[in-house]
């Protein structure tokens, strides 16, 4: 069965936030949370299973979104707004989020 990837949940511009955007409850600008901000440690593992599942031009798209906003940012942060690709300020080095940046890296080149 074919996943279809909608606005209204999960395809957000900066995928994949961690809740469900038409979520009443999720909480995008909530810092340290797993309540709708998108994560740097999922969108470093999403290489390893979306092309796998034929999702290939997804994952690009997902990683030129996170490439792009890590250069607008000035180090490499744990999560972000999916609507915006503001991240929510931390220390700047998480190290997932470089990690992500790599891999958006190689696999965009």
């Amino acid at each position: 069965m074919a996943v279809v990837l909608t606005r209204r949940s999960f395809w957000a511009p900066y995928p994949f936030p961690s809740a469900a955007l038409d979520e009443p409850l999720r909480e995008p600008g909530k810092d340290n949370c797993w309540g709708g901000p998108t994560q740097a440690l999922t969108a470093m593992r999403a290489p390893r299973w979306m092309p796998h599942d034929g999702r290939t031009p997804e994952l690009l798209c997902l990683l030129r979104r996170w490439l792009e906003a890590q250069l607008r940012a000035n180090g490499f942060y744990q999560q972000m707004n999916p609507e915006t690709g503001v991240f929510l300020q931390d220390k700047g080095a998480y190290t997932p989020s470089a990690l992500t940046f790599l891999l958006a890296c190689r696999h965009l080149a």
